[in-house]
């Protein structure tokens, strides 16, 4: 039997056992084909990243503002145009600032080999212009899973294939002025004060507001980023506020920062060129502050920036000593005040006035002349109507009073003058109505020193009508009316001081 035919007659028995259920056991097997089986399983070589490695990326986590420069997944890939408005800086105690275009939050994050996971918490609500990436950069971020580096970026892959989140370092000093920026001038004029601050002999309020815009408010501005590390937003390419400082016995510390409704930034230059800088108090609070020990003496130039070159926001700047923040000031404690909605504007019509009302005091006989002078009359002021709410010609008159006239006479005869005054222990005012339709009117005599109020009127034959007003709907003052032809006649003088007495 041939080779070929034993081996044809090997595959036909093979086949045939199987066709019966049976295979041929080890034992079958002829002790030469026996195989051997291996002492020891095989070992499976497992590479680990070396820890003094994940050392290091851990440290480069934490050593550098990272600014998101693109986004990879399964459906689409894109590269921010903006990546320094969507920020994160990894700190040492497990926390992250998070900039994610017109907002800001804190995170905290843990590291576990390569993995890493974020947890956003206090997150500022702002609403971003349209096409703003903020809510889907926090929301990723909140999905962070594996960290790597790669050529010097930072990526971040996501949960589930969720995909993939690359940063670039952000090296705000490296970063020059935007095509079509204006050149900065730290010696020019500012936009919106002067102010000369400190000084043992020198009264200045503490704090110092003043009336700001942040932002350019016409040219192209300048790109902060330019003058140095923390330095950000489109600034003016002049100052908006300067102040001179001079020394200050006691006082160590000064604070400068701004209060406002948007996202302003400082850039605050010293007498000694020395460029200060900042961006938000903390990221719930969006108003930079800057905290100067011992200010030295001289100029210091104050430019507000925003983050867009069109955005102007309104606002305060604060120079102050105290120890208060934009966190901590709170205007409406400083200034406390109620609004009466009856003192608001309301422009009124003359008809208001009942001037020919009959319940008007009136002299005896109705009538006056040189021959009744000095006349005087108590009368008691005030009233539910806005003087100062009625279209006339005379904007000095104003004060509460009644409809119908507080005094009412008839004139006859020839003087020079008629002097007419209040005399009151409260303010008041005077309102007098002349025959030709002209009113004369009056607040103070002679502002806080006499608060009491003195009319002078050349005479014309004719009805006088006279409105005595108060400084509070819910106030009527009693005193007393003269009406005098002396033209050095005077009320007794009333004081702001006898008022608080």
């Amino acid at each position: 039997m041939n080779k070929t035919t034993l081996f044809i007659f090997l595959i036909m028995a093979l086949l045939f056992a199987a066709c019966n259920g049976e295979f041929a056991t080890p034992t079958d097997v002829p002790p030469t084909e026996t195989l051997s089986e291996p002492t020891t399983e095989p070992e499976t070589e497992v590479i680990e990243a070396p820890a003094e490695s994940v050392s290091v990326d851990i440290e480069m986590l934490a050593g550098t503002t990272w600014a998101w420069a693109g986004f990879t997944d399964p459906m689409h890939q894109f590269d921010l145009d903006n990546p320094e408005n969507y920020t994160l800086i990894f700190q040492d105690d497990g926390t992250i600032n998070i900039k994610a275009d017109c907002n800001t939050a804190i995170a905290s994050y843990t590291v576990e080999g390569r993995g890493l996971s974020i947890q956003v918490g206090p997150m500022t609500m702002a609403a971003c212009p349209e096409g703003s990436l903020s809510d889907d950069f926090v929301q990723y971020l909140g999905f962070a899973a594996i960290y790597f580096f790669e050529e010097g970026d930072l990526f971040i892959d996501l949960m589930a294939d969720g995909g993939t989140m690359r940063f670039s370092p952000y090296e705000e000093s490296t970063v020059t002025s935007a095509p079509g920026s204006a050149d900065i001038n730290l010696d020019a004029e500012p936009l919106f004060a002067t102010l000369a601050l400190g000084g043992g002999e020198t009264l200045w309020l503490d704090p110092t507001l003043v009336s700001i815009r942040s932002g350019t408010v016409e040219g192209p501005g300048f790109d902060a980023s330019a003058l140095g590390e923390g330095c950000t937003g489109i600034i003016p390419s002049q100052p908006d506020v300067v102040f001179n400082w001079e020394e200050h016995a006691g006082l160590d510390t000064l604070k400068i920062f701004t209060l406002s409704l948007g996202d302003p930034t400082l850039v605050l230059v010293t007498p000694s060129g020395e460029v200060l800088c900042s961006d938000d108090f903390n990221p719930l609070v969006l108003d930079p502050f800057i905290e100067i020990t011992g200010p030295q003496v001289g100029r210091y130039a104050a430019f507000l920036g925003s983050f867009e070159r069109d955005a102007v926001e309104p606002g305060f700047l604060v120079i102050t000593s105290h120890d208060l923040n934009p966190a901590s000031m709170d205007l409406s404690q400083m200034f406390p005040r109620h609004i009466d909605p009856r003192a608001l504007g309301e422009t009124l019509s003359l008809d208001m006035l009942e001037i020919e009302s009959t319940e008007t005091i009136e002299p005896a006989s109705g009538n006056m002349t040189p021959g009744d002078l000095a006349y005087q009359q108590e009368l008691t002021a005030g009233g539910e109507i806005g003087m100062f709410n009625i279209e006339l010609e005379n904007q000095l008159c104003t004060g509460f009073v009644s409809a119908a006239p507080t005094f009412r006479f008839d004139w006859s005869g020839a003087v020079e003058q008629l002097i007419l005054f209040f005399e009151s222990d409260m303010d008041t005012t005077l309102n007098v109505l002349a025959p030709d339709g002209t009113f004369h009117c009056d607040d103070d005599y002679h502002g806080s020193e006499n608060l009491n109020p003195w009319v002078s009127l050349i005479p014309s034959e004719g009805t006088y009508n006279v409105w005595v007003g108060s400084f509070s709907p819910d106030i009527q003052a009693s005193g007393m009316l003269t009406i005098t032809s002396d033209t050095n006649a005077t009320p007794t003088p009333l004081t702001s001081q006898d008022l608080e007495n």
